[in-house]
């Protein structure tokens, strides 16, 4: 420090006052930054073991950098995606809560080093790659949640629960891996949500974090024909329809479906404020919230529904919907609050991998007929709606790519291949009183050609009129809008709201 301070002097009488200043706030940055980063120097320089490292962002309304007050904190929670047969006997582990300890005036890092839980899940990971001979690149997630909660005035003033992905055989091989993650700061206060109230509390004692209540899979159905127990992944699969046709036409329709190298299971996340009681009511905002698997596998089928028929091309895949309420406890005398606010978080988490041709392949193929839990709410519900998208001449075709971006992703938010996870989750469910509002939430599947394609994703394939009659086709949407926020630094941007089909079940006539 005695150094720093002649250095300072002289530059004050060489340079002026101004100078000065401006060379005092720099060296605090400096200094500040090594304090900051000391902890994490071996982690951020490889010379420790490997680690997933995320580095936090806070961002306005614009998308520009911005910095907080001093009464902010961050709270998280980090859950890692388990492989088939873990010991776990889980779909998700918990391997990291609690306050983020570091600054959040600017941004913060977190990291998550394979040890303990999280270490277990990356041998498991490794083991289950090795064994299968699958590709090492094959990818697994982590998924971050984050509170960001203003102290003085006791309001959660963002929240973000997003999935990640990572090679688990590149961090057992002693890889690190940096992950930024960018959190939206709104400028306003509309749909924030006070947290319990305060009064007479100690705010290092309080902690925010999700409960799961229920999570439902294809072991919820097990007896139905659509359902197997595989012994090898220890696990059960069922049917999971890709695309489908039903038929009404004079027409045989062909369609087929190709996925060439890589392809990837994306989640979807609905969050908001009493969703079991409100139902349909509920104000919820739903987003693609990352991807939860990456395989490098091959698949292709070709489908055809003659007249009167319906179809369908599936994978024997695992579904997987989870509901979860906030929860705000107070550490210091252990008492649990629900704060009203749940999520639903939809998404594949494997599908099964067999030997084919000498190549890795997706299991499935073609079947007549939809699934019971499909068939319930596709036909007279009032979650959904029925959209016209084109016609067919005879002998025509459209090609599967330009169907995605026209209609299922039109806020180019990588939305290809529609699975209806929640439409799974809420047949099991209305049993029980619970709302269609979970038939909404549909996870995605996306494709590519290759490692370093640098195309977005898509599909091969298309949809064809292999007769001699006019056709027209229709897919049902959900009435509920998905979110897209704008990309960073897009100053005239604005959120994109877009519907999604339940599934990629075409309807012919």
């Amino acid at each position: 420090m005695c150094k720093i301070y002649i250095s300072l002097r002289f530059y004050r009488k060489a340079m002026g006052r101004g100078r000065y200043i401006a060379v005092v706030v720099i060296s605090t940055i400096i200094i500040s930054l090594a304090i900051y980063l000391a902890p994490y120097a071996e982690s951020l320089f490889g010379k420790s073991r490997s680690s997933i490292i995320f580095l936090i962002t806070f961002r306005d309304d614009q998308g520009e950098r911005i910095q907080l007050s001093r009464d902010i904190v961050l709270y998280t929670q980090v859950f890692a995606t388990t492989v088939e047969g873990s010991r776990f006997e889980d779909v998700k582990v918990e391997v990291l809560r609690g306050r983020v300890n570091e600054s959040v005036m600017v941004g913060s890092i977190i990291v998550l080093k394979p040890e303990g839980k999280f270490g277990e899940v990356v041998r498991e990971w490794v083991e289950y790659i090795e064994k299968r001979s699958l590709n090492p690149k094959t990818s697994s997630s982590v998924q971050i949640n984050l509170w960001v909660v203003n102290t003085s005035s006791g309001e959660i003033i963002a929240r973000l629960s997003r999935y990640y992905t990572y090679e688990p055989v590149a961090i057992a091989s002693g890889k690190s891996i940096v992950i930024e993650v960018d959190v939206a700061i709104s400028s306003t206060n509309g749909g924030l949500r006070l947290l319990y109230e305060h009064k007479n509390q100690d705010i290092n004692c309080i902690l925010t974090y999700w409960e799961r209540l229920w999570h439902i899979g294809p072991e919820n159905f097990t007896g139905k024909p659509y359902v197997i127990y595989d012994p090898g992944d220890a696990t059960y699969y069922t049917k999971t329809p890709l695309i489908a046709v039903i038929n009404h036409a004079l027409s045989p329709i062909i369609t087929t479906i190709i996925a060439p190298y890589r392809t990837s299971w994306s989640a979807s996340i609905g969050m908001g404020y009493g969703l079991q009681e409100k139902g349909l009511d509920a104000n919820v905002t739903i987003y693609k919230a990352g991807i939860v698997r990456e395989d490098y596998v091959y698949f292709g089928y070709i489908l055809l529904a003659n007249p009167g028929e319906t179809k369908n091309i599936y994978v024997w895949a695992r579904p997987i919907a989870e509901f979860y309420r906030e929860i705000e406890m107070n550490t210091c005398t252990g008492i649990s609050t629900p704060t009203g606010y749940e999520k639903l978080d939809t998404y594949v988490k494997s599908v099964r991998i067999i030997d084919k041709y000498g190549s890795k392949y997706y299991d499935g193929g073609v079947d007549y007929g939809l699934q019971d839990w499909l068939y319930q709410w596709f036909y007279g519900s009032p979650v959904f709606s029925e959209n016209y998208i084109g016609f067919l001449a005879a002998g025509d075709g459209r090609h599967l790519a330009e169907i995605i971006r026209k209609y299922v992703d039109v806020c180019s938010a990588d939305f290809e291949i529609p699975i209806p996870v929640g439409a799974m989750a809420a047949t099991l469910l209305a049993s029980h009183g619970f709302s269609p509002i979970f038939t909404e939430f549909v996870a995605s599947m996306s494709a590519s050609a290759g490692d370093t394609d640098p195309l977005r994703p898509s599909f091969s394939g298309g949809i064809d009129n292999n007769g001699f009659y006019l056709v027209y086709i229709y897919l049902r949407l959900t009435n509920y809008k998905y979110r897209l926020d704008p990309p960073w630094r897009c100053l005239q941007c604005s959120p994109c709201y877009h519907n999604v089909p339940v599934s990629m079940i075409f309807i012919v006539r």
